[in-house]
């Protein structure tokens, strides 16, 4: 059994890594959803941290962000569940919101981002969270393969595939911005 030090201890270090697990959760889902995802994910961490067997900081960054990462893709599901029973009853799909009418500047920044959306979705929902945990988060090989428990190999090879995809779309809708590299 864990001491009162050794809680404290370990609450600290989780709290140290807080900012991380928010700006990584407000990334893909937004302010508001971030928050929640993050209150969840603490309450998991805090639940579950007797089986946390890492020894450093970054150890505990990759088990709080894999803990996050699932709590996202339990949002993401549900949401998928959401569209579909209401596509199923007929009901119309949600408008574009009032602050983006009257600006074109905005209207383009919706129609690019409904793009990017659109393009992230159809990627495998392990291949998604790589590419945003690795451009976004700027984590490691190491750490990657520790957040989605995958081997570090496959965290290569998925994230040069999925970058590769990423350059083939881009040269099909706007072949002038295509960065190789």
């Amino acid at each position: 059994m864990t001491t009162n030090r050794s809680k404290s201890d370990w609450a600290d270090a989780v709290m140290r890594e807080r900012e991380a697990v928010y700006r990584y959760a407000v990334s893909r889902l937004g302010p508001d959803l971030g928050e929640e995802v993050l209150a969840a994910t603490l309450a998991a961490a805090w639940a579950s941290r007797r089986t946390y067997r890492g020894s450093g900081a970054d150890e505990l960054r990759a088990w709080l962000l894999g803990i996050a990462t699932n709590m996202i893709r339990r949002h993401w599901d549900a949401e998928r569940r959401w569209i579909s029973l209401r596509a199923e009853l007929g009901r119309e799909r949600d408008e574009a919101p009032d602050q983006f009418e009257g600006s074109i500047e905005r209207m383009h920044a919706v129609h690019a981002r409904s793009r990017i959306v659109a393009l992230l979705d159809s990627l495998d929902p392990v291949d998604r969270d790589l590419l945003v945990l690795s451009v976004v988060h700027e984590l490691d090989y190491g750490s990657l393969a520790m957040t989605l428990g995958i081997p570090i190999g496959t965290v290569k090879s998925r994230l040069s595939r999925v970058k590769s995809k990423l350059r083939d779309h881009a040269a099909k809708t706007d072949p002038a911005k295509v960065h190789h590299g």
